[in-house]
């Protein structure tokens, strides 16, 4: 989950400013070995991520045999929020509307 440094989807100098770094579980195909990896987000972010860790959940990232990419935010009854993008610039904006998305009265 790299970003991009030119073109469409890049991060600018003045944008990285006010990002932050975030931690995902990246599950690893073909026997789905979990492996830390982290990406960058904006900073008004940072409540709703302060809600989904006090919540005991966390993100997790998985590329589908598709192709496909699946971004969930898990916990121990399962997950309460998925996106699906394809791998590539749109994963930026399938992170930012899971994590917008994210609604703590779902989990309470």
């Amino acid at each position: 989950m790299k970003q991009r440094q030119e073109g469409p989807g890049a991060v600018t100098e003045e944008a990285k400013a006010k990002m932050i770094e975030i931690l995902f579980i990246q599950y690893l195909r073909p026997s789905g070995i979990p492996r830390a990896v982290t990406t960058v987000v904006a900073d008004d972010l940072l409540e709703k991520l302060d809600q989904i860790k006090r919540c005991g959940l966390r993100l997790a990232v998985e590329r589908l045999s598709t192709g496909q990419v699946s971004l969930t935010i898990e916990g121990p009854l399962g997950d309460v929020g998925c996106e699906l993008a394809e791998n590539g610039p749109e994963v930026r904006a399938a992170v930012d509307r899971l994590i917008r998305g994210f609604d703590l009265r779902r989990v309470i």
